[in-house]
Parts: C-alpha cells; structure tokens; sequence
C-alpha cells in the first residue's frame, strides 16, 4: 500500500445485510481518508451515499449507483451478446436480467439496440426481470422459461455465470440439450464454470484491472484533493466455446 494508507476491506460474499454493519462501523472508527464503493445493489449502495454525505467523505463509485466514476461497459455486454446470437441465425433471444442490479437497464438498452439493428420487433415475452437474492424465485422463473422455450425462444442471454448453470440444471431436468435444443451465454467466466458441459460462451470482464484503476483514481483524488475525472468503462471480452448452436 502506497505511502501510509491503509486498506480495510469489507466483504459482503453477495449479502447486501452485510453493509449497514460495515457502513456503520465505518463511522464508529473515524479517519477514513476516502472509500471505493463496489456493489451492483441499490439499496446498498443509498446507504453508503447517505454515510459519506454526513462525513464529507470522498466516494469512489465502482459499478454502482450514483453515477459510477468505473465500471464495466454492461451495456456492451447485452449488445455484444444479443448481436453473436443474431450472427447465428438466433432471432428468438431471451434477455434475463437482476431487478435488483443497477445494470439492468445498462443491458436492456444494449439489447434494444441490437434488435432495432436487426429489425427485429421487440417482444416483451422474452425479457424475464429476476431478483438474484431470491434463488427459490429464480429457480422457479428459468424452470416455468424453459417449459414455454420452443414458443418463446432459441437463445438465453444470462446476467452471469451463476444464471446460466441454473438454465444448464433446468435443461438437462428436461431433457433440452445445449445447444441443440437451446444456445446460452454467460457473463463473468467464472473459473469453476469450466466444468460446465458443453463449456459455457460467455464473457470475461476484466476484474483486475477495474481494481487497480479504480485505486489510482481514488488515491489521485485524496492526495490532490480533486475530483475524479471522466467515467471509465472497461469494455467486456467475448469468449467464444461450445453454448452457441449456429442456425444459418
């Protein structure tokens, strides 16, 4: 750690009750010099607002709410997904977001415009608007989805990696092979994904990199006593493998 600061990491493991513990214990001790803010979920991400506004402490926003100053591109995400299915031949996608995410409307509109692209008319249908800290509701969404995929769709594009095991679970429960019978894409590739069969499409976001970006950022701004600078996207990498079925 650069000069005498010190990091205190506070690690929710993708439980959102965690940060009111945190924030407040962050305000109990005092002295912090800056705070960099990782976390898709608005509610979080309010009261990590409300506690900075009351300290006059420097906020860096990482793929949050209130105008994040670097995140991923997500919107690239959807786009890039929704256009691979399209190249395909696939002209029936489903688009599955997290309700609870800021990004949701980042991927819907980077779906719209692969479809207007395509001059394809939006069907509602196939959009499903999920809250992934409700797994039993998820499960039972994708599983009433993949009863109705002949009608609805022949492409699913996940929110993540962990929905599109759940869509594998799903379809090897009924029978519905991949990609024959329907094509999935992820994101995030996480590594214990690559037991998947077959080996999920999906795509890499450069994690390591938003970190160390996002520190210098935030450290530039408390030594200079400036404010952070344009927004920076991190643009998504598409890695290609086995989810894909080509229809042309």
């Amino acid at each position: 750690v650069r000069q005498h600061y010190a990091v205190q990491l506070c690690i929710s493991h993708g439980d959102e009750t965690r940060a009111p513990f945190y924030i407040e214990m962050l305000s109990q001790q005092g002295g912090v010099d800056g705070v960099m803010w990782m976390s898709t979920h608005i509610q979080s991400s309010k009261l990590a607002l409300d506690y900075v506004q009351q300290d006059n402490t420097p906020i860096l926003w990482v793929n949050s709410t209130s105008e994040p100053v670097i995140q991923f591109d997500y919107r690239s995400v959807s786009y890039q997904a929704a256009s691979y299915f399209l190249e395909a031949g696939h002209h029936k996608i489903v688009l599955i977001v997290d309700a609870a995410s800021h990004n949701q409307q980042l991927r819907m509109d980077g779906y719209h415009q692969a479809l207007r692209e395509a001059e394809i008319t939006y069907d509602s249908r196939r959009v499903l608007e999920l809250n992934r800290r409700n797994e039993a509701d998820c499960s039972a969404a994708i599983a009433a989805l993949l009863d109705e995929i002949e009608r609805i769709g022949t492409a699913i594009i996940a929110p993540d990696d962990r929905f599109a095991a759940m869509i594998y679970r799903d379809c090897a429960r009924r029978d519905l092979r991949i990609p024959q019978d329907i094509s999935v894409i992820g994101c995030g590739d996480y590594p214990l994904l690559m037991y998947l069969f077959p080996a999920l499409t999906t795509f890499r976001l450069p994690a390591a990199e938003l970190g160390r970006m996002a520190f210098e950022i935030l450290h530039c701004a408390i030594e200079e006593n400036s404010d952070f600078g344009q927004p920076v996207l991190l643009q998504p990498e598409l890695i290609e493998r086995e989810s894909v079925a080509l229809l042309k």
